[in-house]
């Protein structure tokens, strides 16, 4: 019986070429490109921490707004900051004009996800239309 999980097209590992430099200047193989990949998407990929991340560029910060503009349940954003404060990319940090408050405001390992965000909105843009089918589809 044939496993659909393996893609037997694939060239075996000691034949796949080194591919392209990473900025590091490092050559990884694919798999590690998958896994490198997965771990980002762990901290970043669900819905709602996308859409966090993208407010958060635009200096939205207090709990309050983040959850009207995202029309998210105050549950569901305390757990996704939880989340983003836990693998560091968001931290908490009372608010200087009202101390009952909290900011929660990009660290820089936040904001170097600055261009991956942009290359996704510019993609959906470009290949996306308003009710999220390819621009074919469009009627």
């Amino acid at each position: 019986m044939i496993d659909p999980q393996v893609d037997r097209s694939s060239p075996k590992p000691e034949e796949r070429s080194r591919g392209e430099p990473f900025p590091t200047g490092a050559y990884r193989t694919g798999l590690q490109e998958v896994f490198s990949l997965s771990r980002t998407l762990s901290v970043v990929g669900d819905r709602w921490s996308l859409q966090i991340l993208t407010l958060s560029f635009m200096q939205f910060s207090r709990f309050g707004d983040l959850k009207s503009a995202l029309g998210i349940s105050s549950p569901m954003l305390a757990a996704r900051l939880k989340q983003l404060i836990r693998h560091g990319v968001v931290e908490r940090i009372a608010d200087r004009n009202a101390h009952k408050w909290h900011e929660y405001v990009l660290t820089q390992k936040g904001r170097d996800l600055y261009p991956v965000v942009i290359a996704m909105v510019r993609w959906a843009d470009t290949h996306m239309d308003g009710e999220g089918r390819p621009p074919s589809s469009r009627a």
